[in-house]
């Protein structure tokens, strides 16, 4: 019958009465709520509408961006403990996360390029590594890290080429060659995803027993990490509060920001955080790898936008420890290191 629901899909949510619409919502711990829901909702835990208006702030939530991405930067300022006002943020207002979004997204258009430089370089020196050794001829070297893998890892990587047959642009290379004993290394890196490259620089790393490059192979790692977040425009501001970090950060890095004069106490504290100690490996990896030339001129420029954009946040956000001392450190690192 027309009016039955095919088999597996959902019924149509115009056409849901006021009592399913009621269960769904009970269904779920978080649910849905419109945009005058949104606001309501960030009123009563204290976040205030005096810089932007409700009729602003609707308007931003609806054409400019989504509730969930917007309000995870509240997680930067501290919340009452007990009293009438128990829960609610201090010192909040709408304005506020929409700085921090549109700060956010200026660091991220910053940051991504410079992954990219780190990698694309990274990629050069493994080349140049390669045909300078008398003992590689550039064919072994990707023979053998495929034939180190086990099975699992070793089928990923030949899919991952096999996946690129059909690409318009490296399509012809990967059917030209063959792995693994007909592809060599400056062909496998026009396929090779950026994890994949880190993981051949750690094979090369050891097999030719060089400890600038496991060191280097730590600091791609890290920098893989943020290209990553940039790249599928994960918020990272917000989680500058935090101080959850398990990775220990590199010595040469640690070194690095000693050398800038920031104190033993802030370094210590701002590396324990995962997200600064990423940014912070980067911009160390970038200034130390890439060329001067117009990718260091282009970086030069986005990371004085960005610093720009931070001392205006500053200035709004004087009384927040969490904002204030972040962007500090990170200004001290352009100043610098670029």
């Amino acid at each position: 019958m027309e009016n039955e629901e095919k088999a597996g899909q959902a019924p149509d949510a115009s056409m849901a009465t006021p009592r399913q619409t009621v269960a769904a919502a009970e269904a779920h711990p978080k649910p849905m709520l419109t945009v005058e829901q949104q606001i309501a909702h960030m009123k009563a835990k204290g976040i205030t509408f005096e810089l932007v208006s409700e009729e602003e702030a609707a308007a931003y939530l609806t054409d400019r961006t989504y509730f969930f991405k917007l309000y995870a930067y509240r997680t930067l300022f501290e919340r009452r403990v007990g009293g009438p006002r128990d829960g609610q943020y201090v010192g909040l207002d709408f304005g506020h996360l929409k700085l921090l979004a549109s700060l956010d997204r200026t660091l991220r258009y910053a940051l991504l390029p410079m992954t990219l430089d780190v990698e694309h370089f990274a990629r050069v020196k493994l080349v140049r590594e390669v045909t300078e050794r008398e003992s590689e001829d550039g064919y072994s070297v990707v023979s053998d890290y495929l034939a180190s893998l086990n099975h699992d890892d070793r089928r990923r990587r030949m899919g991952e080429i096999g996946s690129f047959l059909r690409d318009t642009y490296s399509g012809d290379l990967a059917r030209k060659y063959s792995l693994p004993d007909n592809m060599p290394l400056w062909v496998y890196l026009e396929m090779a995803s950026f994890g994949s490259f880190v993981d051949l620089w750690l094979f090369c790393a050891r097999r030719w027993d060089d400890p600038a490059m496991l060191d280097a192979h730590y600091q791609l790692r890290q920098s893989k990490l943020v290209r990553n977040a940039c790249a599928h425009s994960s918020n990272v501001i917000n989680g500058f509060a935090r101080s959850s970090g398990d990775i220990e950060t590199n010595a040469d890095v640690m070194q690095a920001i000693a050398r800038t004069g920031i104190s033993h106490r802030v370094r210590t504290a701002k590396m324990s955080n995962p997200r600064l100690q990423q940014i912070a490996t980067l911009l160390y990896l970038h200034a130390k790898s890439v060329p001067e030339g117009t990718a260091k001129a282009r970086a030069r420029n986005d990371i004085a936008q960005f610093s720009a954009r931070m001392d205006d946040a500053l200035e709004a956000l004087s009384k927040n420890d969490a904002v204030r001392s972040s962007f500090t450190f990170l200004m001290k690192l352009f100043d610098k290191w670029f």
